[in-house]
């Protein structure tokens, strides 16, 4: 896709007006096919019913627009008259088109509003429709920008008028659906008019939902088409068109509210807020949500967030009406002051004593409200940037140097967040006088909660070590959202702050657990968890609820980084409890997560963790589904049930999560990465292994941008790449990458560090197959030593390695030890995996095969018949499935010769399963194989 903006066709120069029209509008879509532009233009003084045409003054999408007059009530109007070939047709006298201009006369008909072009008449001329309307004056939007250099309050000023007009459509239950600069007109009378509701819906009526792909075969690939609008399955113009539109589902209010949002920014920065140089790169940025990077320009803060929100992937992460996205841009604080000194220095001066409180850290400054740089210099000024550095430039290692860019560039702009969000609450209440002092002690509140924890995250990385400075991405990903702090709603409707004779220790002890959490997340938990606790024991003494919330979270979750489960669990669920008496949403919907999480990954208690995730949605949704935390939920569930062996479930909530985090962090941030990778689990998980792949190569690349080649982390990535490589059979180059994958884990933790006890034994699992059975052993007992010696034999990586020595013992024809350790594998893993999972699958089928071998073959039919029900239960890829139909069916005709018309009728079963799913799998042609060497008497498949 190319970097560079959208660059508009060439136009057509309007066509010039008679003296007696002046610059009146010229309606054009600018580009039109030909055919159109040759249709014959009305004579001047052609009569269309009362009308008198005076001159043609453009070309739309649908018809020529005339400025006539009216002989009757002695006015201009304009006449928009239908192309001929939207013409009626003989037999059926009526057309699409007709319908259309017909369906536009009456929405705008319904509209009297200052914002919207008035509709006076609908008639017919010739065969063809025509409405005659209301005629402005003036130029459209386009050219009125084109004419002069507009500042940003210009076009903010003319675009509020607009959306007033678009607002007045929504209170009648209409949508425009296709709003943009050509559709608006600059009155000589100064107002802004809203025209062209052609495409205009009730939105009970909805519009046709039609599920396109995503791929660019499906538009063309023309950059002409970029502006024209769009009439069939997709209806809109594509420039401007929301992600919904080119879905084909259903639009609303919102979806004028988007294309609002990209005719503000391209009007801001003269470029639109989504690349691409032809109709399908352009629709695929859109409904991926890559928003680009604005351009350096004179544009508040306000309005860039404003934009963010509007042009959000998701309707509902939008504004909740088009008043409160015009409340959110025409705001301008300037404006607010002149007004205010233009009413006297009386109102000035009650203004200044009344607004003497402690976030006007300015004074007596022209700038009362600009004292939030000030307040953030301790944590995030030039003596703790220089800090900051100074660690890291002391660590020689390649991640270091790109952990710092990437943790310098997070700070600033959360930095640069915070002072904006200051400054507003600050003039919300002291400048504008639109929120109450309660409001703003509460925002101040939630933005110093903020500061402490960012001072002590930028603390502990100015003199952390090489570990702390492994983790400092991830630490600094972790600071507290900033959004909460801008959402009156929520803040307001949260716990009531402390009493004021506990107002200092409260804080106090907030900073203390913001240490303590940064402490967790650089790697010094244990000196975090001792400060936890002392915070948890004085919280417990103070009648503060909302604190003991906040105390019992951090201490789990500073806990669960130690590896202290059952500690993490009781604080957990202590907060949890605390939260919902103290109506603490923030820490419910944190705690409840992070259960999910631990419960479900860490222990695999999958039905635990399953329902902490009602809870988790239940909060998310209280609390008006933030975005910050519907990704962190969305993750958390897709890493739990892909865990779980449920790509079916994980699936979704993975997607959700990775379109989420590209609208809200980009599709380049590190944050990003990480919804690949769980996207990438859950292909892996459904045996999708070449989207597996990709999400994996992605997360890596994501990665090493932001963290660099030789981070702790890496190992991990490797690790899935390997994974992918060996499930899709490509053998010994496969072992080279696990083996480079386990290198770089003992390099980075040390060789007797849990993380390398996974990594050890996946590498004897690819020698095994390779018939490397000695080097195989020596791994898989490694593993098992590590990970015994760190939980006893209470995680699923001993199973693991006891599966692995089981295989090898059946290798080399110890069945009776094969056995031994495959019922050990077994039951351990049902212990703590749970009865239905894959690895339990795998471990049945390896003892199946142990016990046929060893002439038991009651007990390897039921292993394999149990299998085959799990796998099915479980929703395995179909080639599973039918591998596992077809080894019971060998078994039975080998094994069990009464059994083998029923061992025929598996293997047919099997042949026509893998045959649906993989036509050239292996599998298809080895059913076959094995069928046609059955005897005669079982060649003929029994009747059902």
């Amino acid at each position: 896709m190319s970097s560079s903006a959208i660059t508009s066709p060439t136009s057509q120069s309007p066509e010039p007006l008679a003296e007696l029209l002046g610059s009146a509008a010229t309606w054009v879509d600018d580009e039109l096919p030909s055919a159109r532009r040759s249709e014959q233009v009305l004579p001047r003084g052609e009569s269309v019913g009362r009308y008198v045409i005076l001159e043609r003054v453009g070309s739309g999408g649908m018809g020529v627009v005339y400025a006539a007059y009216d002989r009757d009530l002695d006015r201009r109007v304009a006449i928009k008259l239908l192309h001929a070939h939207h013409g009626p047709d003989p037999e059926t006298k009526e057309s699409k088109g007709q319908a259309r201009l017909l369906r536009e006369a009456q929405a705008m008909a319904k509209l009297a509003h200052p914002n919207v072009v008035a509709v006076h008449e609908v008639g017919t001329f010739q065969h063809r429709t025509f409405v005659a309307m209301e005629f402005v004056d003036g130029p459209t939007f386009k050219q009125w920008r084109k004419q002069a250099r507009r500042s940003w309050r210009e076009v903010v000023e003319v675009l509020v008028q607009a959306g007033k007009g678009l607002a007045a459509a929504h209170e009648q239950g209409l949508v425009h659906r296709d709003f943009k600069p050509e559709n608006m007109l600059l009155g000589r009378d100064g107002r802004v008019r809203v025209l062209d509701f052609g495409l205009a819906r009730s939105m009970s009526e909805g519009s046709e939902r039609l599920q396109l792909p995503l791929e660019p075969e499906w538009l063309p690939r023309d950059s002409t088409s970029i502006r024209l609008t769009a009439t069939g399955a997709l209806t809109g113009t594509p420039a401007y068109m929301a992600p919904e539109q080119y879905r084909g589902q259903a639009t609303d209010a919102r979806t004028d509210q988007f294309a609002f949002c990209v005719t503000l920014w391209e009007a801001l920065y003269d470029e639109r807020p989504f690349r691409g140089d032809n109709r399908a790169q352009l629709a695929m940025a859109v409904c991926k949500g890559e928003l680009r990077e604005p351009p350096p320009r004179d544009v508040p803060a306000f309005l860039r967030r404003a934009l963010r929100r509007g042009l959000s992937l998701r309707p509902d992460e939008r504004f909740e009406s088009m008043e409160a996205l015009l409340a959110a841009i025409d705001r301008d604080p300037g404006r607010t002051r002149r007004r205010m000194l233009a009413a006297g220095l009386g109102t000035l001066a009650i203004a200044t004593l009344s607004g003497a409180t402690a976030w006007w850290s300015g004074g007596g400054s022209e700038d009362p409200c600009g004292g939030g740089r000030q307040r953030l210099a301790t944590a995030w000024g030039d003596a703790r940037r220089e800090a900051v550095a100074a660690a890291f430039g002391a660590v020689e290692a390649e991640f270091a140097a790109t952990s710092q860019q990437t943790v310098e560039h997070e700070l600033d702009a959360y930095t640069t967040r915070w002072i904006e969000g200051h400054r507003d609450a600050c003039e919300a209440t002291h400048v504008r006088h639109e929120q109450s002092s309660e409001l703003l002690d509460r925002r101040m509140a939630c933005l110093d909660r903020r500061r402490l924890a960012l001072d002590a995250t930028t603390e502990l990385l100015a003199a952390g070590d090489r570990d702390v400075i492994a983790r400092s991405v991830g630490a600094v990903m972790a600071l507290p959202s900033l959004d909460e702090c801008a959402r009156p709603e929520a803040l307001m409707a949260a716990y009531s702050p402390p009493e004021p004779s506990m107002e200092a220790e409260v804080e106090t002890l907030r900073g203390r657990l913001a240490r303590a959490n940064a402490l967790g997340l650089t790697g010094r938990a244990e000196v975090g968890l001792a400060e936890a606790r002392a915070v948890v024991a004085r919280a417990a003494e103070l009648d503060y609820a909302p604190l003991r919330a906040e105390a019992a979270l951090t201490m789990g979750q500073v806990a669960a980084n130690v590896g202290h489960e059952e500690e993490a669990l009781e604080q957990l669920y202590t907060a949890v409890d605390e939260a919902v008496a103290a109506g603490h949403d923030e820490v419910l919907v944190r705690a409840t997560t992070d259960l999910i999480s631990f419960v479900g990954v860490n222990l695999s208690r999958y039905d635990e963790a399953e329902r902490w995730g009602r809870l988790a949605g239940a909060a998310v949704r209280r609390r008006g589904r933030d975005m910050n935390d519907t990704i962190d939920l969305d993750q958390s569930l897709c890493f739990m049930r892909s865990d779980k062996g449920d790509p079916t479930g994980a699936m979704p909530l993975c997607q959700e999560a990775l379109e989420l985090s590209i609208v809200r962090h980009g599709p380049e941030h590190a944050s990003t990465g990480v919804a690949h990778r769980a996207l990438g689990n859950a292909h892996y998980a459904a045996g999708q292994l070449e989207a597996a792949e990709h999400d994996y190569q992605r997360a890596t690349e994501l990665f090493l941008a932001s963290h660099g080649l030789d981070h702790p982390e890496y190992p991990n990535l490797l690790n899935a790449l390997a994974a992918v490589c060996y499930s899709q059979g490509r053998g010994e180059p496969c072992v080279a990458k696990f083996e480079e994958a386990l290198q770089a884990s003992i390099r980075a933790h040390g060789p007797d560090h849990p993380a390398v006890a996974d990594l050890t034994n996946n590498l004897a699992v690819v020698l095994m197959d390779q018939g490397r059975l000695d080097q195989a052993e020596a791994h898989a007992k490694r593993s098992l030593e590590l990970r015994r010696a760190r939980s006893g034999d209470d995680h699923p990586g001993v199973g693991a390695a006891l599966r692995v020595l089981a295989s090898i013992a059946e290798g080399r024809g110890d069945l009776r030890m094969a056995a031994e350790h495959a019922d050990q594998a077994l039951a351990q893993l049902r212990r703590t995996r749970g009865e239905q999972h894959p690895d339990v699958l795998d471990v049945l089928g390896l003892r199946a095969g142990i016990e046929l071998a060893a002439g038991r073959v009651d007990d390897g039919v039921r292993d394999l018949e149990d299998a085959l029900a799990m796998a099915e239960a479980l929703e395995r890829p179909a080639l599973e499935r039918a591998a596992r139909r077809f080894a019971l069916a060998k078994a039975l005709a080998e094994h069990r010769p009464d059994d083998r018309a029923r061992a025929l009728e598996l293997a047919t079963a099997a042949e026509a399963e893998a045959k649906a799913a993989d036509p050239n799998a292996p599998v298809v042609q080895e059913i076959a194989t094995w069928r046609v060497g059955l005897d005669g008497t079982a060649a003929v498949a029994p009747s059902r």
